[in-house]
């Protein structure tokens, strides 16, 4: 690891393990009022921007985030090996409590991935039919989750949280793996109810079906 990068996670948390709690994000540009760093710094949260500053290009856009994701992820994992590591959105997510004073259901799913190869997936509720309707009709998987009841089957890559370890051997590898591989002809149009262009709408396929594929199922099959 670069020296200045250990300095500055030094600086973030002078604990020899690390924090227990960290947010991870990617932007090349923030807004004046940008809410993430707001409240991470007023919750006491460490948090770690990658990518300020680089150029944006909107075709490689999610290549380009998880590829700088990973190589801050690969030096976390170095620096605070029993950290949790919340990988969120820069620009639609806060931090609503300090760890300290966060529900005792929060508090238990932060311990359960700092020492483990467990990594927690955020999900969306009311994403189908509102969004990317063509391509969730089209997956075999979701059409198998959503036969068991009680699960949330719209997984979302705003919000992930584990040690970096994981992060960095596993899921982020296995999302960069996948991206670029047309899954099947995209309409705009009925998929995402605007216009967008393909090669993102591909990425976003790619991630929803990592995602749900990594989800774990307890329920037994119907």
């Amino acid at each position: 690891m670069h020296a200045g990068c250990r300095a500055a996670l030094r600086e973030l948390s002078p604990a020899a393990e690390g924090p227990p709690l960290a947010v991870l994000t990617y932007a090349t540009v923030l807004p004046v009022d940008w809410l993430l760093g707001t409240s991470a710094a007023r919750a006491r949260v460490p948090l770690v921007l990658v990518g300020l500053g680089d150029a944006h290009d909107r075709s490689r856009l999610f290549t380009d985030k998880y590829t700088a994701l990973l190589r801050a992820a690969r030096a976390l994992a170095q620096a605070w090996p029993t950290t949790a590591l919340v990988l969120a959105d820069a620009w639609d997510v806060v931090i609503a409590n300090p760890l300290d004073r966060a529900s005792a259901a929060a508090r238990d799913a932060v311990d359960s991935v700092r020492r483990s190869e467990r990594v927690l997936l955020s999900t969306e509720c009311n994403s189908w039919p509102r969004c990317y309707r063509g391509l969730f009709e089209a997956d075999p998987g979701l059409s198998r989750c959503l036969k068991r009841a009680g699960h949330t089957c719209f997984a979302n890559g705003g919000l992930w949280m584990g040690s970096a370890r994981p992060l960095a051997s596993a899921m982020i590898p296995e999302l960069l793996g996948r991206m670029g591989t047309p899954l099947r002809h995209v309409d705009c149009t009925r998929d995402y109810g605007r216009p967008c262009r393909i090669e993102h709408a591909y990425d976003q396929a790619v991630l929803n079906r990592m995602l749900l594929a990594r989800a774990e199922l307890r329920a037994a099959p119907p």
